[in-house]
């Protein structure tokens, strides 16, 4: 059954260690990561247990994989487009590189050095906790389809 898990496991360490050497890996945004997904995960649990006391857990599990693998295919479909387009209108003009928008203007600030950003500790969290409730709810309900109560 978890036969998956360990192929993800041993590539992902490998890739850790390959990045190690080159001091790529990023370590303090990964803690951040993980904290949202710990909080996110234990959401998460919460949600998928109430929903099964409500017996609406498959429908709400089939509607999450209907919607995020829907969103998966309409951003990749929206990317294309703008690929196609980018290749019949030529060369592009460099993009401004001191350009902010609203999520800069957010508070508690963290220099994550190995990534070479300066952002509010927020995105990452919320990053981290939207993944850990969607895993929680998602994975369980394999989970619990594989081993039944």
């Amino acid at each position: 059954m978890a036969t998956g898990a360990n192929q993800v496991v041993a590539s992902s360490f490998s890739g850790v260690l390959a990045h190690l050497k080159r001091k790529t890996v990023d370590f303090r945004m990964g803690w951040v990561l993980l904290a949202g997904g710990l909080v996110g995960s234990s959401v998460g649990v919460i949600i998928f247990n109430m929903l099964e006391r409500l017996g609406q857990v498959d429908l709400v599990v089939q509607l999450c994989y209907v919607v995020f693998l829907g969103l998966i295919g309409t951003m990749m479909f929206k990317e294309s487009l703008g690929a196609l387009r980018r290749a019949k209108a030529g060369p592009i003009k460099p993009a401004r590189r001191n350009q902010h928008v609203w999520v800069h203007r957010w508070p508690w600030k963290v220099k994550f050095r190995a990534s070479g950003l300066y952002i509010s500790i927020w995105p990452p969290l919320m990053v981290g906790a939207a993944v850990g409730v969607l895993g929680a709810i998602m994975g369980s309900a394999a989970a619990s389809s594989w081993c039944p109560p």
